[in-house]
């Protein structure tokens, strides 16, 4: 059994695609609810928000933990944390594109203040990269708002940019990919969940249905309204016995 650690809905996300690819890899996700939005708290808050999941989970075997989290992991990096880290993915990706590209990072107030993945850029030779602060989009993607009037607005300073790749450093991004390809037409969408998705996969054991015959669901913190918009995500098709909390 393995974990995936997230503030909200965002890295659901990062579970689907690892379902996807093998159906019978058995999870829990923890949507750390009390804590949303990381994006707006420090590095301790952050640290001492993800020791109390971890320890929420310790009477589990879990054979890994996986934080779905891009603010999370930037934090938690270099901390002593026994946890898989998506930054290490979003690297890797990072350093297979061409650096002569124009890129734009999109990603809470946290990472983009960080410079953390800016910095991994000009490490790997490219000249003009920029970052996007969009924790308004990421607090409304929770809500479960994805209307394209709502969110349109938002993205007018990205559209004077005209980045040629946009890096998706929040995963709740991706539940607006279809709508950031749309309007970024020419622009390659940096998706690191894919390659996070298989390296989860690479290093974690298929357990068969009759051992644990359904994944959990945890949130930190009750609240009716978010446990709603968890159960509806249309992303989300594996929910069906309902949320437990930690």
């Amino acid at each position: 059994m393995i974990t995936l650690i997230d503030s909200g809905v965002g890295g659901l996300n990062i579970l689907k695609k690892v379902k996807d690819l093998e159906p019978n890899i058995r999870t829990i996700y923890i949507a750390d609810n009390r804590n949303f939005p990381y994006g707006l708290k420090s590095h301790d808050e952050i640290q001492r928000a993800i020791a109390s999941c971890l320890k929420g989970i310790k009477t589990f075997e879990i054979e890994h933990v996986f934080i779905a989290c891009h603010t999370a992991s930037i934090a938690l990096e270099a901390k002593g944390f026994d946890v898989k880290l998506i930054t290490d993915a979003t690297k890797k990706t990072i350093e297979s594109l061409d650096s002569s590209k124009t890129v734009a990072c999109l990603g809470s107030d946290f990472t983009i203040k960080s410079n953390y993945y800016q910095n991994h850029f000009h490490l790997n030779g490219f000249k003009k990269v920029r970052g996007f602060a969009l924790q308004e989009v990421i607090e409304l993607i929770e809500k479960g708002i994805e209307d394209e009037d709502q969110l349109l607005p938002l993205f007018s300073e990205l559209s004077s940019y005209s980045p040629d790749v946009i890096l998706l450093a929040s995963t709740h991004f991706l539940h607006i990919k279809k709508l950031l390809a749309k309007l970024f037409i020419h622009a390659q969408i940096l998706d690191p969940s894919e390659r996070f998705a298989l390296d989860i996969l690479a290093i974690s054991t298929v357990i068969g249905p009759g051992e644990l015959n359904e994944d959990l669901y945890i949130t930190t913190k009750h609240d009716p309204k978010f446990l709603t918009i968890l159960q509806k995500n249309p992303i989300n098709n594996l929910l069906k016995k309902g949320v437990g909390r930690v």
